[in-house]
Parts: structure tokens; C-alpha cells; sequence
């Protein structure tokens, strides 16, 4: 059991809790979905005392350095949920259920990320490659629950925990500001959050590939989306730029996604039909776009696509575009 907190469901707000436990009981578990609303009243006192202070607080430290001591407050009591849905859950596997809610969730945020100038594009692909990975871990862990193990590898598995609670705070606090739970951020602290997100992914991704032991990390690393995006403040608002990179040498495959890149530079930037919508793009092929994430996307799971590229096209031609 060492290893299972890593692999716990991200984005514990009171909300998704309050899904997870609605959904329960629609499968016939009420006492599961009882013990699940009683955690409600405690993860309000945590939005309160640990999140909350991230966009209304304006310390001697900054927001990085604030950042940085309230993910670490968060740890333990992160840890405490984990081994509390452990508990409730027992042997059922609750990532691949909590995904679905997460992902229910998304849509209706991305809306909120794009009226507030949150860069839906980073948040969309984060959650994906977040979602991504776990599925990696949860299958590492449970190899790894069957046999003893060393302190190094405890050591591995104990800084992953770390960075995962650290890219948790970050990506939990991003929603929270999105269903307006806590305070909306001042332009250049929407910036930091976001970079500090994403930041903090990779630091997880990478203890998550020393924790495996996994050859060419590297090249496992370059496989998220979240990889090619970089954001930056432009005046007042964000802007989200797509590192579109090279094949490396040796390798004669195209980069990943190479081909909808391309798309979208030949078909977005010469015409406005797709400016303020959610594009769908499979090869060279255009699936689905619609002004809602949630719609367009359906229709990609609907053509038996499982990871869509889905792109928003801001309706400003300076915006950028993500794939997820």
C-alpha cells in the first residue's frame, strides 16, 4: 500500500466531491455516497484556509513564494483525503470513474477559463496529460504492491507524492477560480498560476519516470500537450503560444500532432469561420467545431477518437491553440 496515495483522483474541490458522491448513488452505493458528502464541510474549510489565500493575499513573498508554502500546507491534508477515499473505495479503482466526472466538469470550465482570460487551451491539455499519466502510474503501483520494497524506491515514491500534491494545489485552485469559489486573480498572478501549473507537472512527470525507472524519459516527457504550449502576459491578457518542434535526429517520424498543426495553420489563419469555437482535428481531417467544449468533443468520442485534439481558436488572431 505505500505506493497507492499517488495514484488518487486530482482536483478534490467540494464540488467534485459533491459529483463523485451523486454519481455514487446513482450506481446503488448510498452508504458510499454518505460518507463522501461527509467530507464535504472539510474540504470547505480547506478551500478557505489553503486556497483562498493564493488569490486575495498580497505578502512580503510574492506568489510564487506563496504558492510554494501553501502547496506545502496542502500536503497533509491531501494526504488525509487520500487514505480517506482509499478507505471508502476500498478495492474498487477509482480513477478510471472519477475520470469521467472530471471530465464532465471540464467542459463548462473551459467556458468560464475563456471569459475570464484563464487560457482554456493550457488548462484543457494539463488535465489531459494529468489523466494521461496517472493511467501509467496506476498500473506501475499496483506491480509494485506485490512486492517489497526498497528505501530507494520508497524514497522515488515519496518525492512523487510530493510533486503530484505540489501540480494538484496548482490545477485544484485553477478550478476553484473557475466555478468562482475563490477569488478571481489579478492579470499578472493568472500568468504565474498558470506557468506554476504547468511547472510543476513536468517536476511530477519526472519523478513519476525516475520513480519507473523508464528508458529515454525524455522522449516519454515530449509526448504531452502541455509540452508545446507556453503562456505569457501580452498587456492585459494572456497569450498562449504553440512550440511546434523539429523531429529529433535520428528519429524519421513526423512530431506528434504535426499534421493538425499544420492543418490549422493552413485553415485558421487565412479565414474567421473557427474564430470563438472548439475545433476537432484528426490527421488532416476536420471532425467537429462548435462553440462548446463539451459538444465537440462528444462528437470526436462518438467517431471512436479516445484522446482528441481539440483546439480553441480565440477569436483574436494574436491567441494560440492547444491539442488534447
Amino acid at each position: 500500500m505505500a505506493a497507492a496515495p499517488v495514484t488518487i483522483a486530482p482536483v478534490l474541490t467540494p464540488r467534485a466531491v459533491a459529483a463523485l458522491a451523486n454519481a455514487v448513488e446513482k450506481n446503488e452505493l448510498p452508504e458510499l455516497a454518505a460518507a463522501l458528502r461527509q467530507l464535504e464541510p472539510f474540504l470547505e474549510k480547506v478551500v478557505k484556509n489553503i486556497f483562498a489565500p493564493l488569490t486575495i493575499s498580497a505578502g512580503r513573498d510574492g506568489f510564487k513564494g506563496r504558492f510554494n508554502r501553501l502547496s506545502r500546507k496542502y500536503e497533509p491534508f491531501r494526504l488525509f483525503l487520500t487514505f480517506k477515499l482509499l478507505e471508502f473505495f476500498q478495492n474498487q479503482d477509482l480513477l478510471p470513474f472519477y475520470e469521467r466526472i472530471l471530465r464532465d466538469m471540464l467542459g463548462p470550465l473551459l467556458n468560464a477559463a475563456r471569459e475570464m482570460d484563464m487560457a482554456p487551451e493550457l488548462v484543457a491539455a494539463l488535465v489531459s496529460d494529468y489523466l494521461h499519466l496517472f493511467g501509467h502510474v496506476r498500473k506501475a503501483v499496483l506491480s509494485a504492491q506485490q512486492r517489497e520494497l526498497t528505501f530507494e524506491q520508497f524514497s522515488l515514491v515519496v518525492d512523487c507524492l510530493l510533486r503530484a500534491t505540489r501540480f494538484d494545489y496548482g490545477l485544484t485552485a485553477t478550478f476553484l477560480v473557475l466555478e468562482g469559489s475563490i477569488a478571481e486573480p489579478r492579470a499578472a498572478n493568472k500568468v504565474d498560476l498558470l506557468v506554476e501549473c504547468k511547472e510543476s507537472f513536468f517536476g511530477f512527470a519526472k519523478a513519476v519516470v525516475r520513480m519507473l525507472d523508464v528508458q529515454d524519459g525524455n522522449r516519454i516527457l515530449d509526448t504531452f500537450e502541455s509540452s508545446r504550449l507556453e503562456i505569457a502576459g501580452k498587456g492585459t491578457r494572456l497569450h498562449v503560444v504553440p512550440q511546434v518542434r523539429g523531429p529529433r535526429a535520428n528519429a524519421p517520424d513526423q512530431p506528434r500532432r504535426q499534421a493538425e498543426i499544420e492543418w490549422m495553420n493552413r485553415n485558421t489563419r487565412a479565414s474567421d469561420e473557427y474564430r470563438g469555437k472548439w475545433v476537432v482535428v484528426e490527421n488532416n481531417e476536420l471532425v467537429a467545431s462548435d462553440k462548446d467544449y463539451g459538444r465537440a468533443r462528444a462528437i470526436a468520442k462518438e467517431r471512436g477518437i479516445k484522446r482528441p485534439f481539440i483546439i480553441f481558436v480565440p477569436t483574436k488572431r494574436s491567441g494560440g491553440f492547444m491539442g488534447i
